[in-house]
């Protein structure tokens, strides 16, 4: 299955993952952020199916070539607060889907199985400007710099899980499960 965000497609390997929606387009993610505004949305969730299944909630953010105006987001926690909100509000969705849709009732019930019982992963991919060299000290700097963002979400999402990643397509933790490629135009 395939999906397209933020100048990015997103290629999942059809054996691997199951009940893939891209939740910020369904009718019932609409019909809650109208009923309440301000509600947010991550924008894919899907099911791994490797040793176990594995609820895992997508948020996508493409930096690159807007590096300036996302800083302050990123270094004020604006960012990690916006994420903990999407997957909070998403979380809230998925009941009320279970509940009440009249859409994907057996999907939002089968997510509800798996937050009853298995590993729920959060993925919080951010692309960003690549130097051309990418040094090994960019690498070591764009390191630190995720691993201090997954600690800060951690924080936020201790209620719901430990399983915070923050990936890009450099760095994808699903590599055998995922593709990742950029939408017309070459990554810097």
């Amino acid at each position: 299955m395939e999906f397209l965000e933020s100048n990015l497609k997103f290629t999942f390997d059809d054996n691997s993952w199951s009940d893939l929606i891209q939740y910020d387009k369904t009718t019932d993610c609409r019909n809650l952020q109208h009923a309440i505004s301000g509600t947010k949305a991550v924008d894919f969730i899907g099911v791994l199916q490797k040793h176990t299944l594995t609820l895992s909630l997508f948020e996508v953010k493409n930096f690159r070539e807007h590096r300036i105006e996302n800083k302050a987001r990123v270094n004020n926690g604006e960012l990690i607060e916006e994420f903990a909100q999407k997957v909070r509000d998403t979380m809230a969705g998925i009941v009320g889907g279970a509940q009440n849709s009249s859409h994907l009732k057996v999907t939002w019930k089968k997510y509800i199985k798996l937050l009853s019982g298995e590993e729920v992963h959060v993925v919080c991919w951010i692309e960003e400007d690549r130097r051309p060299n990418y040094s090994s000290v960019y690498k070591n700097r764009h390191k630190a710099k995720a691993s201090g963002l997954v600690q800060e979400i951690k924080r936020k999402l201790s209620w719901l899980t430990t399983k915070v990643m923050v990936a890009d397509t450099a760095n994808n933790p699903y590599k055998d499960t995922l593709q990742v490629s950029f939408i017309n135009a070459d990554p810097v």
